[in-house]
């Protein structure tokens, strides 16, 4: 396979989200403020960030993309072997909905009876990826519906995913201008009103997608710019960053990344990305994610106390 150097950007944009914002998850704005006034930088560990599930997901729908061929069962098989060998790695932090529809998976479960009743923003990545790689509309709300149902069935989750699908589409097709008119004429109840609370977006994937187009349409489409004002929201800082840097960086918008943002601790490493996306490396790195697991938890005990100290 070629290289696609916007899907690469694409993936880039995931894991700068994903790292930068990861250590503001969970903070109310407010927080976020206080404690981050500075310029967003990769704070984790020493100047580095840290990659989390975000970007793993994103990684294991291109891997299953790419083998599959497209055969959209197949796409399935392979997408839930990996989300499976994902799950024993023992990530942390892991979402309720997620851990149930692994451990279907893992007890028998075909990946078209695992997935349970939620509206999380767990599938939301793997949507945006799917929307870059298929652009024709009714094989994409297929794919992007196999792939929430894996792990959520809820209507709103299975929607959520398609408008971000539908998002991505059209950045790639350099018609983002007509997002506004296409979600109405194919997502008509969808509530665009609903308001995510004062401290930031939540996991709620209704939150997650009005909140991600936010950042999009306020940064002109602009990849770094969207991603420090998802982290500015507090909140699920580290998906809605992931999610908007994902749609941002297959754009033509100006995709300038401020020095020292790529930089992270976790696989894969930027050199890695090429790999993935020409579909050189097809499956996961379960060594170096079991470290990177390790590595997480050690560097979160710290984090927290961090987080508990003012100022508040």
């Amino acid at each position: 396979m070629g290289k696609d150097e916007r899907l690469e950007r694409c993936l880039l944009g995931i894991a700068l989200g994903d790292s930068l914002g990861l250590p503001m998850e969970g903070l109310k704005k407010r927080r976020v403020e206080r404690m981050f006034s500075g310029p967003i930088r990769q704070r984790m560990c020493f100047g580095r960030g840290l990659l989390s599930d975000d970007t793993l997901m994103a990684v294991a729908t291109i891997q299953a993309f790419h083998v599959a061929n497209g055969d959209v069962d197949r796409f399935a098989n392979e997408l839930a072997n990996r989300l499976r060998t994902w799950f024993w790695c023992i990530p942390p932090g892991i979402g309720l909905a997620t851990i149930k529809s692994c451990l279907k998976l893992t007890f028998g479960f075909g990946p078209m009876r695992s997935g349970v009743a939620s509206a999380g923003n767990g599938p939301a990545i793997r949507a945006v990826v799917l929307g870059y790689l298929i652009s024709d509309s009714v094989t994409r709300n297929e794919w992007i519906r196999t792939s929430t149902i894996i792990t959520h069935t809820s209507k709103t989750a299975i929607e959520g995913s398609q408008i971000l699908g539908l998002a991505t589409t059209l950045m790639k097709d350099n018609r983002w201008e007509e997002f506004d008119s296409e979600v109405a004429r194919c997502f008509p109840t969808w509530d665009w009103r609903s308001a995510w609370p004062t401290s930031g977006p939540t996991g709620y994937i209704l939150h997650t997608v009005n909140a991600t187009i936010d950042c999009i349409k306020l940064s002109s489409q602009n990849l770094s710019q969207s991603i420090e004002l998802a982290i500015r929201m507090g909140g699920d800082t580290d998906s809605v960053a992931a999610l908007a840097g994902g749609i941002c960086g297959v754009g033509t918008v100006d995709s300038t990344i401020p020095e020292g943002w790529i930089n992270w601790i976790g696989w894969p490493q930027p050199i890695q990305i090429s790999g993935v996306v020409d579909g050189s490396i097809q499956r996961l790195n379960v060594p170096a994610i079991l470290a990177q697991h390790a590595i997480s938890l050690l560097l979160i005990i710290p984090h927290i106390v961090k987080r508990a100290l003012p100022p508040y």
